[in-house]
């Protein structure tokens, strides 16, 4: 049996209102006019019956609570009244044990429009351990749906059995979505294109997860595309709080006519997590908006294993197509990448453009390849189209690299800068090695982040290539740019053991200044070209320094620091311009004799090609030309110039 009450008078402010009953109720209002007031303390449902709103003018500011059957709305158009009260005073709607909230009308509980004004205006709803939330229509016609502010599963449910509208979806969540209680939660597949939740066009909307399991095990699972945005016009994004974990395998896709996401748009804004976890687990994700962590972790991929990705458009980290778009790990953040090849397959491949995506690590941020602990041939193998690291910025490969193929592939830039030097260092194990985009090559773009001419980067994982190609003949080189100077440090040593070679390019130093240091042996198939304005340097250790050939063109040069007893060992051939600099650094207050003499050497077979002398030669010593006379010598391959009080650039 179904009982009617009509509310006849202009307002009612009855101190409490308490609804129970068995059967259902219609409550209206005498021409859809106005019902409770602002004077009203508490609004209550009991019973196992329904009790059903019909469109009105609610001014209540108090909350709802429903202990029992079912609160909802007439399922069709509701208007823009405010059926449950009033919306700017934040009114919440208590789902508890046993009861339902319904929303089937359009507006019910907030406006869907996506201006901020609209946004601000609607109900919370907060459905407590044995509650249920059923938003949706049970008609056959599609009317837009409701928004909310503010819902909190507090150990309730989330029912999508009920239709949205095509397009638009089931419900809008403009403010906050907040998980918790004590049971893990999984948000399962809609009923349709027309089943989802959007959230806020002018905000990033909250997703609140507590930490249910007590450990980082998933407490809330979305397990498939069934959250993003309502208009093809909106940019939607999310924020991640709470310190709990979110697993999101759904595809969070960007198209609005493409196969099953006709109709409806993914997550095209930004997504920044804050606190906790938040794990982007399924590969074909396409969302365009940059990813931030600046505190707890964003894993860009779920569980270790052989995935690779089959659409650039479609991976982990969203399309890497997008110029200018950024990943950042800020702050305490941290960005983990635990899979195998996660953005582009092999690292040989040249399908991702290298001016598009950047992963940044800024203000202490991390970007983490695999998990502490974790080794095996699965790990690692991450390409990146791009990779800054700066403030402090740290890159870290933690694990066990893929035999073969190495930890990591930057396709475009590595670049450094910030105000803290950066040292890039390897685990202990042998695929922990970086490979370099062998179509156009990989740069290297140093800052001056010293301030002098001391080391900016020193960089100590390894450089090599593929198995992939070596076998394919590839022939692999790098670029430096910059200002700043990049020491190489890496020893190369296990690279055979491991299944990958050494690099046999060319290093292009076309600014700033490249110092050559590691075993010996990290550059011993290169060959090195130095442009005008910038230098080549021996390392530090009293070793030769190898290199298959060694071009200087006009205007570049050498430079030599102090402690730098190395020497530079050209093997195949020398090729000297007539103009060049030598920038020489020596301890202040002492002149050159205490300086090692010999910083370049080649074999005896090595083709020289040079100037008659060094006469047109500028040689600075401590950033400042001499002017001392002189005097230059030439002897077959040997070359000594010196001045008169004993610094010698000596070739030989």
């Amino acid at each position: 049996m179904t009982v009617t009450v009509t509310l006849g008078a202009q307002y009612l402010d009855p101190g409490n209102v308490v609804f129970s009953n068995e059967q259902e109720i219609v409550l209206s209002s005498a021409g859809n006019g106005f019902g409770f007031g602002a004077n009203t303390k508490s609004l209550s449902k009991w019973g196992r019956g329904t009790l059903r709103l019909k469109p009105m003018w609610n001014y209540n500011v108090c909350d709802w609570h429903v202990y029992g059957g079912l609160l909802t709305t007439e399922d069709n158009w509701c208007g823009d009244n405010t059926t449950f009260g009033y919306r700017d005073k934040n009114v919440t709607i208590h789902v508890h044990d046993g009861a339902t909230l319904e929303d089937p009308g359009y507006g019910a509980l907030g406006s869907p429009n996506d201006t901020a004004e609209a946004e601000d205006r609607a109900m919370n709803v907060t459905v407590h351990a044995g509650g249920t939330f059923r938003p949706g229509k049970t008609g056959t016609h599609d009317y837009p749906f409701s928004a909310v502010k503010d819902l909190v599963f507090d150990g309730g449910s989330f029912d999508f059995s009920k239709r949205g509208y095509w397009g638009q979806g089931l419900l809008k969540v403009t403010r906050t979505l907040a998980f918790g209680g004590s049971t893990p939660y999984t948000l399962n597949q809609p009923s349709g294109n027309d089943g989802k939740i959007a959230f806020a066009a002018s905000r990033q909307t909250e997703l609140r997860v507590a930490d249910i399991t007590g450990d980082d095990a998933a407490d809330v699972t979305i397990s498939t595309e069934n959250v993003g945005r309502m208009k093809e016009a909106s940019v939607v994004g999310v924020r991640k709080t709470g310190p709990g974990t979110l697993w999101w395998s759904a595809k969070i896709h960007n198209s609005y006519n493409r196969d099953f996401w006709a109709g409806w748009l993914g997550l095209n804004g930004k997504i920044t997590v804050e606190e906790g976890r938040l794990v982007l687990a399924n590969a074909e994700n396409a969302m365009e908006g940059d990813l931030e962590v600046s505190g707890g972790e964003l894993w860009l991929g779920g569980e270790r294993g052989g995935f690779a990705a089959r659409d650039t458009r479609a991976t982990y980290a969203g399309n890497l197509q997008v110029a200018g778009r950024e990943i950042v790990a800020s702050g305490t953040g941290r960005l983990v990448l635990p899979k195998l090849f996660m953005f582009g397959g092999e690292p040989t491949a040249d399908d991702v453009t290298p001016d598009a995506v950047t992963f940044v690590a800024r203000d202490n941020g991390e970007i983490h390849i695999d998990v502490p602990g974790n080794t095996g041939n699965w790990a690692g193998c991450a390409v990146f189209p791009n990779l800054r690291l700066e403030g402090n910025g740290r890159f870290v490969v933690n694990g066990n690299g893929y035999w073969s193929k190495g930890a990591v592939t930057v396709l475009g830039t590595f670049a450094f800068a910030g105000t803290t030097p950066v040292t890039v260092a390897a685990h202990s194990h042998q695929s922990d090695m970086m490979a370099l985009n062998s179509s156009s090559g990989t740069t290297f773009d140093v800052a001056d982040i010293t301030g002098d001419g001391a080391a900016d980067v020193v960089f100590r994982l390894p450089i090599g290539r593929t198995k992939a190609q070596t076998d394919a003949g590839r022939t692999v080189g790098f670029r430096k740019t910059g200002p700043g100077t990049l020491e190489l440090a890496y020893d190369i040593s296990g690279l055979g053991a491991a299944g990958l070679s050494e690099v046999n390019g060319t290093l292009q130093i076309a600014a700033g200044t490249v110092q050559v240091a590691g075993n010996g042996k990290c550059i011993y198939r290169m060959g090195v070209e130095v442009a005008a304005g910038a230098f080549v340097q021996p390392g530090a250790e009293e070793r030769k320094y190898e290199m298959t050939r060694l071009v200087v063109a006009e205007g570049g040069g050498f430079r030599v620091k102090p402690g730098d007893r190395g020497t530079l060992f050209v093997t195949g051939r020398l090729e000297l311009p007539a103009n060049g600099i030598c920038d020489i650094y020596v301890p202040d207050g002492e002149s050159g004799t205490d300086m090692k003499t010999t910083f370049l050497t080649v074999k005896d077979e090595t083709e020289v090609v040079s100037p008659v002398d060094f006469s047109g030669w500028t040689f600075t010593v401590n950033g400042r030309a001499t002017a001392e006379e002189w005097k230059i010598s030439r002897k077959g391959n040997r070359f000594a110039v010196r001045p008169v009080k004993g610094l010698c650039l000596l070739i030989r």
